[in-house]
């Protein structure tokens, strides 16, 4: 068990490249739970104490509005990590629900203080994550309130890029497990509405859609577009 936890944290980006006996008295002071698919693991307006890294499986982070209307908000991976809000006094904001069975290690906010303390590899981690997930959030919250449905699209979609991801640079070309029905759904529409925006995106020869998925090309040229069409 403690293998798994080593191996797993080890390849966290909060983690990477931290003392080894650090990652050790992580492990040792963590712990592994199991969840089955359609399990929240995080519950919207509740206090959340740890952070949470997956070990396999998937999950997805969602926000339930006012109006009960469910916003899918972005997915996480193996080896990422969630549960910013365990760094705050409020409850959290969104929840957390599996997506298939999943297992997540769960760092409570002392141990993860205790490590940052005597290693400055995982506290300049720490801080580059969250100021990531910071600029993440703000920029998907600043996309709602844009109304140009293209520049909404290219926004969200660097947004799956950059939510709950380490902050080391992506490869130019990246494929998102997205599907049209889930981009629209983030962005408050339709499917068949952003239709005429998507082949835009293909003609232009950004973006590239297959089963399920949405595939980057380039994605420094997506950045360049979108801060154009912005």
């Amino acid at each position: 068990m403690d293998y798994v936890k080593h191996s797993v944290l080890s390849q966290c980006g909060l983690f990477t490249g931290a003392e080894s006996e650090n990652i050790l008295l992580l492990s040792k002071n963590t712990h592994l739970e199991h969840f089955e698919k359609d399990t929240e693991v995080v519950r919207q307006g509740e206090r959340n104490s740890d952070i949470g890294v997956l070990a396999d499986g998937e999950l997805e982070i969602n926000y339930r509005t006012h109006q009960d209307q469910v916003l899918p908000i972005a997915k996480i991976k193996p080896l990422e990590w969630f549960g910013e809000s365990a760094f705050s006094t409020n409850n959290s904001l969104v929840s957390a629900k599996t997506t298939e069975n999943s297992s997540v290690i769960f760092i409570s906010k002392s141990v993860l203080f205790e490590v940052m303390s005597t290693d400055e590899v995982i506290m300049n981690n720490v801080m580059m994550c969250l100021s990531d997930r910071v600029f993440a959030i703000s920029r998907f919250a600043l996309s709602h309130i844009d109304n140009d449905t293209l520049s909404k699209i290219g926004k969200q979609i660097l947004n799956q890029v950059e939510m709950f991801s380490s902050y080391e640079s992506p490869p130019e070309c990246i494929e998102l497990r997205l599907t049209k029905t889930h981009l629209a759904a983030l962005i408050g529409q339709t499917r068949q509405s952003i239709s005429p925006y998507l082949n835009k995106y293909i003609e232009l020869g950004l973006l590239s859609f297959g089963y399920g998925t949405i595939k980057i090309n380039n994605i420094n040229r997506l950045r360049a577009y979108v801060g154009e069409v912005c």
